[in-house]
């Protein structure tokens, strides 16, 4: 199962020579790997209101994730997390933990990161940071949850083979959460 897919790159004017003919198809690659389906990249400058706009733009068109490249980490103009906020709805911390311990794990300023994601409408947003074998790592750690969240987002439930045995069970009429005998 593929998940649609748009790349937005955070153009740093400290990397002029990041073009999105040599890096976007390069991380496109990577997303293409784990399950995506590349809709469109596009690399937006950072400042101003053009980056929300363009973010605002893909949820609107509701594509099932939308994934950001740069601006995450803890340089002066990284600030894609906090654009993020102001366009999530609802914050997913458990990915944003679950992709910080993948980071850490591919190198020592994987540490550095301070992406976010979260869910705008029926769209994931996810930051992930510049550096493409960190990329790599980020989607690696998301490739097995892609298809729940999907899934998810679409309002069904995924199947009972993608679910934990925790999830797939059923009650019985004898278990009760409540002891009557008190």
């Amino acid at each position: 199962m593929t998940i649609p897919a748009v790349i937005v790159i955070a153009h740093d004017p400290t990397h002029p020579e990041l073009s999105v003919e040599e890096y976007g198809p390069e991380v496109a690659a990577r997303v293409e790997a784990v399950g995506g389906d590349v809709l469109a990249i596009e690399l937006v400058p950072l400042g101003g209101e053009l980056f929300e706009e363009r973010l605002q733009h893909y949820i609107d068109e509701q594509v099932c994730l939308l994934l950001t490249c740069g601006g995450a980490g803890i340089g002066p103009d990284d600030i894609v997390p906090e654009l993020t906020s102001i366009i999530v709805e609802r914050r997913v911390p458990g990915i944003e933990e679950m992709l910080r311990r993948a980071l850490a794990q591919e190198a020592s300023e994987g540490t550095l990161e301070r992406g976010a994601c979260g869910i705008a409408g029926e769209t994931l947003v996810v930051n992930l940071p510049r550096e493409v074998r960190l990329i790599e790592a980020a989607l690696a750690a998301l490739a097995p949850i892609l298809p729940t969240i999907r899934e998810r987002l679409e309002g069904r439930e995924p199947p009972a083979d993608m679910r934990d045995d925790a999830s797939a069970r059923e009650l019985d009429d004898e278990d009760d959460f409540y002891d009557d005998e008190d």
